[in-house]
């Protein structure tokens, strides 16, 4: 009998032995299991924001959490035939392909450059009206010219085919020589615009007119062009072709 209850003791102290090393091992792991999950939520809030949404990146993701990629962009050079910026200048880029249409505009900087955000490739020339040009060296109207009529100055450049797969320049030197002149003396009831046209650059722009205007248009040189004019935003009539080379004067009647 004896013998029966101390093997029966030592039964009860072995099965003692292991429950209570089971609770020991299981409060050990809910701890460390706890601490590991509350460190790694530490770890989260201090983690610094990774390289996509640092400062002055911020505008790049999306609503959803996307990333925005932003489209390439075509930087314009305008200058001057002794490289010097023409600042200030709302310079229009248009689509060849659109018969002329304006697809963007941007303003030339203090180094002359313009920045274009919303074009897709494509051929274009771009076209400004020019007043600040009258400041720079040689490109001014006679005193004479200037009393006795209005007058106005444009750019016509190139057409050229750009790649915007990814950003692009270009430049623009405006020559001295490289424009013509139109005198106007039309009725103020007549055309209220002209269109300067080449098939060969794609070229179609139209130039607003007064009944007494002076205009110079500085643009490609060795082309032939043709001008109409517009009337209430249609076709009026046919005036002339030309070809265009420094120092052409044009009457308008």
């Amino acid at each position: 009998m004896s013998v029966t209850k101390k093997n029966f003791q030592r039964r009860w102290y072995w099965k003692l032995s292991v429950a209570l090393v089971a609770v020991f091992l299981y409060c050990g792991l809910a701890i460390h299991s706890a601490y590991a999950e509350d460190n790694g939520q530490e770890k989260v809030r201090q983690q610094p924001p990774s390289s996509g949404t640092a400062a002055g990146q911020d505008d790049q993701i999306a609503d959803n959490g996307t990333k925005k990629v932003r489209p390439p962009t075509l930087t314009l050079t305008l200058q001057d035939e002794d490289g010097q910026p023409i600042r200030g200048v709302e310079v229009a880029a248009m689509a060849v392909a659109l018969a002329g249409t304006e697809s963007d505009r941007a303003r030339t900087d203090d180094h002359g450059k313009a920045v274009f955000r919303h074009l897709k490739s494509g051929t274009y020339y771009f076209f400004a009206n020019i007043r600040a040009l009258r400041s720079h060296s040689g490109y001014d109207f006679p005193a004479i010219i200037k009393e006795i009529k209005s007058i106005r100055s444009y750019y016509i450049s190139e057409s050229k085919r750009f790649d915007l797969s990814q950003n692009a320049e270009c430049t623009y030197t405006i020559k001295r020589s490289a424009c013509i002149m139109f005198t106007t003396f039309l009725d103020v009831y007549k055309p209220d615009k002209i269109v300067i046209a080449s098939r060969k650059l794609g070229i179609g722009q139209n130039i607003p007119v007064d009944s007494t205007d002076f205009i110079q248009i500085y643009l490609p040189m060795r082309y032939n062009y043709q001008i109409y004019t517009v009337k209430d935003g249609d076709f009026d009539s046919w005036i002339i072709d030309f070809y265009a080379h420094e120092g052409l004067r044009i009457e308008l009647l």
